[in-house]
């Protein structure tokens, strides 16, 4: 498989929190501040601000898969609180990918997670 190393939808935000630089066009200046009050830099790491739970972690492609592939397999580390499963959802439009532990599979700790 051949992994595409273009810039990430993150590149920009990250730059403009680092660096201050934004896009000479207006109009994806004003995108990128707009979007960058959802985010935040720690250390190296770009973390967006969550209002209703953890904040997240954003990881770009090679470490998506890296994720993906231990989900699939079953081979994430254990947790303190027992959690041993796990329920992720992608965001049809923005490709944003949330992942949630879970203890069981109840309908109600589905519902809860959509």
């Amino acid at each position: 498989m051949q992994i595409d190393e273009d810039l990430s939808w993150q590149d920009p935000i990250i730059d403009y929190l680092m660096n201050g630089n934004l896009p000479t066009d207006k109009s994806e200046a004003r995108k990128i501040q707009q979007k960058a009050v959802r985010y935040y830099m720690h250390g190296n790491k770009l973390i967006r601000r969550s209002y209703s739970g953890p904040h997240l972690t954003c990881i770009k492609y090679p470490q998506t898969l890296e994720v993906l592939c231990k989900i699939h397999d079953g081979s994430l580390p254990p947790t303190p609180t027992k959690k041993d499963m796990m329920i992720v959802a992608t965001d049809y439009f923005t490709k944003w990918i949330e992942a949630e532990a879970l203890s069981s599979t109840k309908e109600a700790d589905v519902e809860r997670f959509i």
